[in-house]
């Protein structure tokens, strides 16, 4: 097995600071901002236009752009001084050049058996081919090397080789790599260094193989409360890890209606109508809410929280239990049946210590609080409850509250990724070691 290798990321220790692909809604803005009062960098792959090559820049602002290819955190993965990379590709050749890595070799290794290099030269072949106008017809010309003749290959037939190739492609792609929000590097309470892995990884590798990829012999399968880690738990420091619970959500959101039904309460005795009027709709949904949780748990399929607890438990981490999450569920083709659509979720999280050696928390806001609840800031004033706010004082005693920042993006635009894609703020940065 590998031995040697020195982790210098992931859980919350001393970071270069994280690398971005997408300004989607400003989002990568927000965080430079934030790197500039915590003590760290944004690294930003940014595309040359004029000859399809690619860039690193330190905290550049950027306009404004799409999120296609926002997920750097499952794209790359910094590994010492190896680079876990999905595609050998122009950003990935950028990325080694620029933080001075090498690819990883068990990984090409594992891809070469599968020969993927094989196809990757059929696709040059196909992509090389000379289209051309022939006696009425339009194709693509194929010489035979043995032969030297040339035959008119016709454009669907092509263009399906094509299609078929690259299907063949992104599936070996998928099946040679590990996801970054599948994996943690964490020491527990004793400072054994621990990768900690989800268990789906297991369906694509051997142990020996992730035990090699990520260069250590101490491994821990993780029960797959969401299709990513990342989504459900979060280390932090000294051996002490955050994982959502859904049980402490639903408390959360009872003692939050109780909260709104004792204002509205001392409103009614008050006499005071019209405040009493703008708590109707944060009672309806808060009890809405809290009604239904049962069932949505019922109908989740992934693992609970005491599965996961007990496993990391017993690899000697202190559990810290969170109402860190807030889901609805729908069928799907995953491994478990389902997939999990976030209401808001708090355990996607960037966690680092700032220039001063304090813990940084950096997670996604919701718009939970007044797009579905209405709780207005005049609300919860006046009833001493939000969800962001209930969040904040579960992890006060270890992160101090003025360090904890919730990345909204413009219009609320981080609400819609978790709802829509399933992804957050740890999603779209990837973790560049300290040197």
């Amino acid at each position: 097995m590998t031995k040697g290798i020195s982790f210098t990321g992931y859980d919350a220790r001393p970071l270069n600071g994280f690398l971005m692909k997408s300004n989607h809604g400003n989002i990568a803005n927000e965080m430079i901002n934030i790197g500039q009062k915590e003590g760290f960098n944004i690294y930003f792959l940014e595309r040359n236009p004029e000859d399809d090559s690619f860039e690193i820049t330190t905290n550049k602002k950027q306009p404004p752009s799409e999120r296609v290819g926002g997920w750097p955190q499952d794209l790359w993965g910094f590994i010492g001084k190896k680079l876990l990379t999905f595609e050998n590709s122009s950003q990935s050749d950028a990325i080694i050049n620029k933080f001075k890595l090498t690819d990883d070799k068990t990984q090409q290794t594992i891809r070469a058996q599968k020969n993927l290099p094989q196809y990757y030269g059929v696709m040059d072949t196909l992509l090389n081919m000379p289209h051309v106008e022939l006696n009425g017809h339009s194709g693509y010309l194929l010489a035979n090397p043995e032969t030297g003749e040339v035959s008119l290959l016709p454009e669907e037939v092509v263009q399906a080789e094509y299609t078929k190739l690259s299907d063949v492609i992104k599936g070996i792609l998928h099946n040679t790599h590990i996801e970054g929000g599948n994996y943690y590097f964490a020491k527990n309470k004793s400072g054994k260094e621990t990768a900690l892995v989800g268990k789906n990884e297991l369906d694509k590798f051997s142990q020996d193989e992730i035990k090699q990829m990520l260069g250590t012999d101490n491994v821990v399968f993780i029960p797959q409360m969401d299709y990513h880690m990342d989504l459900y738990l979060r280390p932090l420091d000294n051996g002490k890890i955050l994982l959502a619970d859904d049980k402490l959500t639903k408390q959360m959101l009872t003692e939050g209606f109780n909260k709104i039904q004792e204002a509205a309460l001392k409103l009614q005795v008050q006499k005071r109508p019209e405040e009493l009027r703008k708590l109707e709709k944060p009672f309806v949904q808060t009890g809405v809410y809290t009604n239904g949780i049962d069932d949505v748990v019922k109908s989740n399929n992934f693992a609970q929280t005491e599965e996961t607890a007990k496993v990391l438990e017993d690899a000697g981490f202190d559990v810290i239990r969170v109402p860190g999450r807030l889901y609805e569920t729908r069928t799907s083709g995953l491994k478990n049946g389902v997939f999990l659509i976030h209401l808001f979720n708090f355990m996607n999280a960037n966690v680092l210590p700032n220039k001063n050696g304090e813990l940084v928390y950096i997670t996604n806001k919701s718009n939970i609080d007044e797009e579905v609840f209405g709780i207005t800031p005049e609300i919860e004033k006046l009833t001493g409850f939000s969800v962001q706010k209930s969040f904040v004082q579960a992890i006060k005693p270890y992160i101090k509250p003025e360090n904890i920042y919730f990345i909204s993006g413009d219009n609320n635009i981080m609400s819609e990724n978790l709802k829509s894609y399933q992804g957050g703020i740890h999603c779209m940065c990837s973790e560049v070691p300290k040197d």
